[in-house]
């Protein structure tokens, strides 16, 4: 482990003594040291925040103009979340000088539902006084995804968007949006209008082409059935999958996993239209698992 690798991994130590030294050391190593210095503005400890700041100053005195910088912004956003008010205005002093107007980007939108988790389950009335008023703040930024409902997909499970409501005060109630499965918007892509599962075929895990999401529910290696919120079912010839029991394996698999998907209506699978692609070995069992969904 070189110089530069173990004073980074000292700014992550458990004691902050050593965090701080290493934030005082990073200054001898130049440019190299700027992204984990910005990473250690965030740290519990007012001195190593400090010796953080001092040592930015020092390599690079106009670091919030940085690529790197403007990448830790939604990080800086989390921190504004974070039990400590000496945090908070710490994360708060950072986004000020990275993104003076970080409260109208698509990343603070994103936090909404994450502040509302928080506020929630806080008890201290200081505190959730403090996140009301920052959920209003962000709230704006949150009408991109509120707008573009219902058509929001989350790439991480798969799921479509669901809205939820919070709130704020005696007469102020608002509505959010959230992936349905994960709760959050953190993976909400905008502007997905359909969705279509595929066993077979050539995709990986999931890929877009205007406002259509093709998603994978098949993967035939792992032998393993994914959920997801579809609108149309593709079965479709592939190289890993030759023969029938194949098929019928994945088939049965895919089926079992979306039924038990109990969040949706009870009649939604036997709703998803079917369309077949080229010539894949079904079983007479399989074409009669797919009949009642098959498009002609």
């Amino acid at each position: 482990m070189d110089k530069v690798e173990k004073l980074i991994r000292e700014l992550r130590d458990k004691d902050s003594d050593v965090r701080k030294a290493a934030a005082e050391a990073l200054v001898k190593i130049g440019k190299p040291a700027v992204e984990p210095l910005i990473e250690a503005l965030r740290d519990n400890d007012p001195d190593v925040r400090e010796a953080a700041a001092k040592a930015l100053e020092k390599i690079e005195p106009e670091w919030y103009k940085t690529e790197v910088a403007k990448k830790q912004v939604p990080e800086f956003i989390n921190a504004l979340r974070h039990w400590d008010p000496d945090v908070r205005r710490a994360a708060a002093k950072a986004l000020e000088k990275i993104e003076p107007e970080w409260y109208k980007t698509e990343a603070a939108g994103r936090q909404v539902p994450e502040f509302v988790k928080i506020l929630v389950k806080a008890k201290d009335e200081e505190y959730c006084n403090y996140l009301k008023k920052l959920i209003e703040k962000i709230f704006l930024s949150h009408k991109l995804f509120l707008d573009s409902y219902p058509y929001l997909f989350c790439k991480n499970y798969m799921l479509k968007a669901e809205k939820r409501k919070v709130r704020l005060g005696l007469f102020k109630r608002h509505s959010y949006v959230v992936c349905r499965g994960c709760g959050t918007a953190e993976a909400l892509i905008i502007g997905i209008k359909k969705v279509v599962g595929i066993i077979g075929g050539n995709i990986n895990n999931y890929s877009i082409d205007g406002d259509t999401a093709y998603v994978n529910l098949w993967f035939e290696k792992e032998k393993k059935a994914r959920n997801a919120d579809i609108d149309m079912l593709v079965v479709a010839e592939s190289e890993d999958m030759r023969d029938e029991h194949q098929y019928d394996r994945a088939i049965d698999a895919v089926y079992n996993v979306l039924v038990n998907d109990r969040t949706r209506p009870r009649d939604y699978v036997r709703k998803i239209p079917v369309l077949i692609e080229g010539s894949p070995p079904l079983s007479i069992r399989a074409k009669k698992c797919l009949k009642i969904n098959l498009e002609e």
